[in-house]
């Protein structure tokens, strides 16, 4: 994966300045959105190019601080297992009111960037080219493998470049996290994932 580490403060004042003015109605903050060392989420991941369905857990092992412009940035240390197989140690970057899930192996939520507080009809650039993040529900419920959430934020996620398209749909519930995820890739060969939640353990 191609690093971008050294241009994060240049890409997170793009952020800034792409972000569209909240209605501070029904919002999702860093107060209510968990990030602390230990935390665990159990998921249930189908993937459509084995046909399998896999357990897979993405923990928080770790976090350090980084000096940033305009605002410290605080990197929280990932690892995802699948099916016991160590698959991903990527990280959790935020910076002022922005959060950016970034992979480095094979993770759950590929390059997902957030910005709270979140509120309805909300929408946002990332620093990947063609990628846009848009909030499309709030307070919504959902069934995950017979648990029912509520208060849920309905986030969806499309990058569109040349040969690439990619639709990533998530369920974000406040004080636990990503509930549930559908991907789908295309055009070359045609990915669909789901990965739901099954358990959690927070700190």
């Amino acid at each position: 994966m191609r690093k971008t580490k050294p241009l994060l403060p240049i890409l997170l004042l793009i952020i800034f300045a792409c972000k569209k003015e909240h209605n501070l109605n029904n919002v999702a903050s860093f107060t209510n959105f968990p990030l602390a060392v230990g935390d665990i989420w159990n998921y249930q991941v189908f993937d459509s190019i084995n046909n399998t369905t896999q357990n897979a857990v993405f923990k928080i092992t770790g976090f350090y601080i980084s000096s940033g412009m305009p605002v410290n940035i605080t990197h929280y240390q990932t690892q995802t297992i699948i099916n016991n197989v160590i698959t991903d140690s990527g990280e959790i970057v935020t910076a002022g009111d922005t959060v950016m899930y970034k992979p480095t192996g094979q993770g759950l939520f590929s390059n997902l960037t957030l910005l709270l507080p979140m509120s309805p009809n909300s929408n946002w650039h990332t620093e990947y080219y063609g990628d846009s993040v848009f909030v499309t529900g709030a307070n919504e419920s959902v069934a995950v493998l017979g648990t029912t959430y509520d208060s849920l934020y309905n986030v969806g996620r499309i990058q569109s470049v040349p040969d690439l398209y990619i639709y990533q749909n998530l369920y974000i519930a406040p004080h636990i996290g990503i509930v549930q995820e559908t991907l789908d890739i295309a055009p070359w060969i045609p990915v669909h994932k789901t990965i739901k939640l099954v358990s959690y353990q927070l700190h």
